[in-house]
């Protein structure tokens, strides 16, 4: 492989024309997709427990009658 073909091939055109796997392209895709799993199981997982904090908060520290609307 020239440093021409090197430099300009995409990672598909690499492995289609000499068979030399994309390996970080594989990784980043991999990393990403762990990484965005990761966060909605957090957010899934935690949002019960913010949810009943808020509403704790709200019922300590705001007198009874207040009107949220505004």
């Amino acid at each position: 492989m020239t440093t021409r073909e090197r430099l300009f091939l995409t990672p598909v055109e690499k492995f289609m024309k000499y068979g030399i796997v994309p390996w970080k392209l594989i990784i980043n895709v991999l990393l990403v997709v762990a990484v965005t799993s990761l966060v909605v199981v957090t957010n899934t997982q935690e949002s019960n427990y913010l949810q009943a904090a808020s509403r704790n908060f709200y019922f300590f520290f705001y007198p009874s009658n207040y009107d949220f609307s505004e």
